[in-house]
């Protein structure tokens, strides 16, 4: 039986209530309204003509029709899952896991079940707001398609990506301003995953200091606290408290790290390597997208690592000779495809091959994801054909802006249309000068009057005397000079009856619609607890007018 996480301790999830606040309310926003998202998100979006040939299905009702009757998964592979499933699950003491997750699992047996995943790297404390905002979008989903296909039953799932080894992307959290990260356990180079939580102690004591006052992110900090002393690394950690926040909900959490499930992928990992065929066709799809979008993704002669629990590294080939990055092992071609068929586990799939993956082991047919994840599955569509792996609807998540009340009604006193403050920020205070009132003494008549008369004398003595032009030159810009510092000077004094409205402007700007980094992107879960606010969730999940971009007042 092959484990893919090591128990130390257990965890009484019993001993913790989250005892939430309150919840204002959800505001759905139009999102070509507020410059947020790019050309090509915008675009994919209207469903416009140009991306049919990169996908196989827009993500609207039709489309999805059309891929539950695409989607071809065998019964051997169902059951393989639903195998694997039960035994990552077992880490779990019995009555922490939810009779929803159970009865998804048990479903993907039956053919007429389906699943919509979304996936992420795995963070330090939860990591930022949007992986949160993709859990719930998969889980809404799941309800929406419920409802048009009651035949069919859809399983969300989430899919920890604790193969990838770019530790810088997850050891940090951004809370109140500050970025907190932490240090690289000493000589471990492995996937973060497998990262042991020996040392993440110290920082969980710094943070304590930082909620003192805060009763609900105070009891947050103890979950992750307490997980982290019950679990030997960071994959297993972060699967337990994500079952406790959504397992009510029927969110099955998926490690694909796993001998079972690269056995089935075995044959794709084979071909990778002997025949090199993403790299050429992934790169004629781009210099198709190239035409309107820039790639987000670079394939490379074989787009596999060699992980186990201490590295992950690329696989390279050079005259039929198998080298792995970094070291000095290499292995001939035959002597590798051996090795591999015994331990498939010790192959990770990069970016390219990934989704490849995942389509290959789930019955699934919808990834939600954000727009730089499509941005790079655009480039891939061809790329599953040569796999023989049916490509799934790429259906763009579901944003959160937050912003508390007071804020919220700040900004609406200022400026009483929501829409308005997307706009740059220098329009933004620009707008408030003149709303005011601010005059300029440049545009006073008695100033055109004197550079008028200014330039007739000037005028004169250089008709009298031609040698006087580059005096009077000199002398017009000091003129000008006074006049621009008296005059700056000036608005100054006016601005000064409503200064704090400037500063309320820019804070309110740079911090909650901010296109170039939105909150979801950088503020930690436990700033934002909102988030797990069961009156929140369920909100969220059964309103009726969820948009692709929402304000969220709390």
């Amino acid at each position: 039986m092959n484990k893919t996480w090591s128990l130390r301790g257990s965890f009484d999830f019993k001993k913790f209530t989250l005892h939430f606040y309150f919840f204002m309310e959800i505001l759905p926003l139009d999102f070509t309204k507020t410059h947020i998202y790019g050309s090509l998100p915008t675009e994919y979006l209207k469903e416009d003509n140009f991306f049919e040939s990169f996908i196989s299905n827009f993500p609207n009702e039709q489309g999805y029709k059309n891929a539950i009757l695409q989607k071809k998964f065998p019964k051997e592979n169902r059951q393989i899952l639903h195998a694997e499933l039960k035994k990552q699950y077992e880490i779990l003491d019995e009555d922490n896991v939810n009779q929803h997750v159970r009865n998804n699992i048990k479903a993907l047996i039956d053919e007429n079940t389906f699943t919509i995943t979304t996936g992420q790297q795995i963070h330090i404390y939860g990591g930022p707001l949007y992986v949160y905002a993709k859990i719930l979008s998969t889980i809404k989903k799941c309800r929406e398609l419920a409802e048009k296909f009651p035949e069919k039953k859809f399983v969300p799932v989430f899919w920890m990506a604790g193969e990838d080894h770019d530790f810088e992307e997850i050891n940090h959290i951004n809370l109140f301003g500050k970025k907190i990260a932490w240090n690289r356990p000493e000589l471990f180079e492995g996937p973060v995953g497998k990262m042991p939580l020996d040392t993440i102690h110290e920082l969980t004591n710094q943070l304590k200091e930082m909620f003192k006052n805060d009763a609900v992110g105070a009891e947050i900090l103890a979950q992750f606290d307490e997980v982290y002393h019950s679990y030997s690394d960071l994959e297993t950690a972060t699967f337990a408290l994500l079952n406790k926040w959504f397992g009510a909900y029927g969110l099955v959490i998926l490690n694909p790290n796993n001998s079972a499930l690269k056995r089935i992928f075995l044959p794709a990992i084979i071909k990778e390597i002997t025949k090199n065929v993403s790299k050429t066709t992934v790169e004629k799809t781009s210099q198709k997208l190239a035409q309107k979008y820039t790639k987000q993704a670079q394939p490379k002669d074989i787009n596999l690592f060699y992980i186990n629990d201490k590295r992950r590294q690329r696989i390279e080939i050079e005259n039929g000779i198998i080298h792995i990055d970094g070291t000095k092992e290499t292995y001939t071609l035959d002597a590798f495809i051996k090795l591999i068929e015994l331990h498939p586990e010790n192959i990770s799939p990069n970016v390219i091959l990934r989704p490849v993956f995942q389509e290959t082991i789930l019955p699934n047919i919808a990834y939600i994801g954000g727009p730089g994840e499509l941005a790079y599955w655009l480039q891939l569509k061809d790329n599953f054909e040569n796999f023989g792996v049916s490509y799934p609807i790429f259906d763009l998540r579901k944003s959160i802006l937050p912003i508390n009340l007071k804020n919220y009604e700040k900004a609406l006193k200022i400026f009483d249309n929501v829409y308005f403050w997307f706009n740059d920020l220098k329009f933004l205070l620009e707008t408030l000068i003149d709303k005011n009132g601010v005059k300029s003494i440049l545009e006073h008549s008695s100033i055109h009057a004197l550079k008028e008369n200014f330039d007739e004398i000037s005028n004169e003595l250089i008709s009298e005397l031609p040698m006087m032009e580059s005096t009077m030159q000199i002398e017009k810009l000091k003129i000008e000079e006074i006049l621009e510092k008296i005059n700056a000077k000036y608005i100054k004094i006016q601005k000064q009856s409503f200064d704090q409205e400037l500063k309320q402007i820019e804070h309110i700007k740079n911090k909650y619609f901010n296109q170039k980094t939105l909150i979801e992107r950088t503020e930690s879960i436990l700033s934002n607890h909102y988030i797990l606010d069961l009156k929140f969730i369920e909100n969220f999940l059964n309103a009726e007018k969820i948009s692709i971009l929402n304000l969220v007042i709390h």
